[in-house]
């Protein structure tokens, strides 16, 4: 079987175009990109989240839920998004920037998530933070 790739540059060819190699080049790009992305660490794409959230003006308030949800608890990133509502790739992209302006912690072992049961890294408020609430 053919690829989509390789019949539209079989056709550009037919046609009598040049642009042949450049179907060709814009089809390697794209597949260069989804292997990128699928290489990507999760903490890539959050931060990647971040910068869009950031753009729209809206990491401040997903901060204050998140804050809010945590409490004086420990959490994982999913429990976060299921307590608020907030979509999991913005609960991580804002915890992102909570864990670096030092409003929340990582901590340092991964233990089995309550909803998933997959073992990652839980969160909690930092000492000072602690105090605020």
């Amino acid at each position: 079987m053919f690829s989509p790739s390789w019949i539209t540059i079989q056709l550009w060819r037919i046609a009598g175009r040049t642009a042949g190699a450049t179907v060709h080049t814009h089809a390697a790009n794209n597949q260069a990109e989804a292997i990128r992305r699928h290489d990507m660490a999760v903490r890539d794409s959050s931060a990647e989240s971040k910068a869009i959230n950031d753009a729209a003006g809206i990491t401040e308030s997903l901060g204050k839920r998140v804050l809010k949800a945590i409490g004086g608890k420990t959490m994982t990133r999913r429990m976060i998004a299921e307590k608020t509502g907030i979509e999991t790739a913005s609960v991580s992209s804002t915890v992102f920037a909570l864990v670096e302006s030092g409003e929340l912690e990582e901590l340092k072992e991964k233990a089995p998530c309550e909803i998933t049961g997959r073992n990652v890294y839980w969160l909690r408020k930092t000492m000072g933070q602690l105090r605020l609430v």
